[in-house]
């Protein structure tokens, strides 16, 4: 009896030998899988940032080609446009001679004169006639 004990007893640690390599083979593939998937995942990282610096470059050169045409444009125009140029003079002269001066303004005030007299002889008419049939504003 001892002698199928021996045997079971073998058979059993031979039975756990295998379960422990296979748990051992299991856990060594998967840390084989997660290295392959981190690997990859490194690779596309790596080719997606090579995209990018190489949009960046070519949007880089776009965007100082647009630059160069705006500040082009920008000289064009400007040499085009009448800029004033202003000297103290020209807002210190108004003091000695006003721009809008009234040469003569005594003619404002007798026009105005000449109108209040006018509007006197027709209210006069009007009251001779009695009736106004002139439309003023």
């Amino acid at each position: 009896m001892e002698i199928g004990r021996i045997n079971d007893d073998r058979r059993e640690a031979a039975e756990e030998e295998d379960v422990d390599e296979e748990k051992m083979d299991k856990f060594f593939a998967l840390i084989r899988n997660f290295r392959d998937a981190r690997d990859r995942r490194r690779n596309e990282l790596k080719q997606l940032q090579i995209r990018n610096n190489n949009n960046n470059n070519n949007n880089n050169e776009n965007l100082k080609k647009r630059k160069a045409d705006q500040d082009h444009h920008r000289r064009e125009e400007q040499s085009r446009s009448w800029v004033p140029s202003f000297e103290w003079e020209d807002f210190n002269d108004h003091r000695k001679t006003p721009i809008f001066s009234n040469p003569n303004p005594n003619p404002i005030n007798n026009n105005h004169q000449q109108q209040q007299q006018q509007r006197k002889n027709e209210d006069q008419q009007c009251d001779e006639t009695g009736l106004d049939l002139k439309l003023t504003l």
